[in-house]
């Protein structure tokens, strides 16, 4: 049996991450904190905390939960570099890879543009919202590809502007 290649195409269904949740807890806990320890007026404080709360509490929704129109449920890489989004709400959505994107063992963050609209997204992917493999291939791909995403240059213009 074949193995797959970094080039395959890559499918990704997303599930629910307790480690991503943790994560996105311990950080607006900190910011919590800071927010307390700062020296604010109480009303300034508790605007600050309830600010923070009411983002932690999207984020949980979005990424962790998977709920809500927006949030992505799947993601699928081609073999042509390019990617569709699979949403909570039966929409596909076709996206460019931006240049910034994370491949570390811990934690994927994907940046991506749509093609059409232009909007951006940014996706986080702990590794337990995949399988341990499909992890693995997910970031050798953003390893070998450290330029996809540079939308709108081509070797031409480079050699432009180097002269």
């Amino acid at each position: 049996m074949r193995r797959p290649g970094p080039d395959d195409p890559l499918h990704l269904p997303l599930r629910a991450s307790r480690g991503l949740a943790l994560f996105l807890v311990a950080l607006h806990g900190g910011a919590a904190a800071c927010v307390c320890l700062a020296s604010l007026p109480g009303g300034v404080r508790w605007a600050g905390l309830l600010v923070l709360a009411v983002n932690l509490g999207r984020h949980l929704r979005r990424h962790v939960l998977r709920r809500g129109s927006r949030a992505v449920v799947g993601v699928a890489a081609g073999s042509a570099g390019d990617w569709t989004l699979a949403l909570a709400d039966g929409r596909r959505v076709t996206v460019d890879q931006l240049p910034g994107s994370l491949a570390h063992p811990w934690l994927v963050v994907l940046h991506l543009r749509e093609r059409t609209g232009g909007r951006r997204w940014s996706l986080p992917i702990a590794p337990d919202a995949l399988d341990a493999d499909t992890h693995r291939r997910l970031r050798v791909r953003l390893s070998l590809r450290p330029d996809a995403g540079r939308l709108g240059q081509s070797s031409d213009v480079r050699a432009d502007r180097t002269e």
